[in-house]
């Protein structure tokens, strides 16, 4: 079984997962629009690592995230929606 592993890149208001070789393979997009809000914009997966619940976890660190900095979470990404 592959690991994965998950890096939040704050500067770029993005969380992104690579695979055990640190070639990217998916990312979640956020937006801080204010002083509270957090807002999920997009989660994308490479195609070939579908199906292995890996948005799911990014989607759980940035809420994780969100909630640990006391964010009000918002989403505009229709995946992300079903954590919310």
């Amino acid at each position: 079984m592959e690991k994965y592993t998950i890096k939040h890149l704050q500067n770029q208001n993005r969380f992104i997962i690579t695979n055990e070789m640190g070639i990217e393979i998916g990312k979640l997009k956020y937006d801080v629009n204010n002083t509270d809000n957090f807002v999920i914009l997009s989660t994308v997966i490479t195609p070939d690592y579908r199906g292995q619940s890996l948005g799911e976890k990014l989607v759980q660190e940035a809420l994780d995230y969100a909630k640990g900095n006391h964010f009000y979470v918002e989403s505009i990404c229709s995946f992300a929606d079903k954590f919310i």
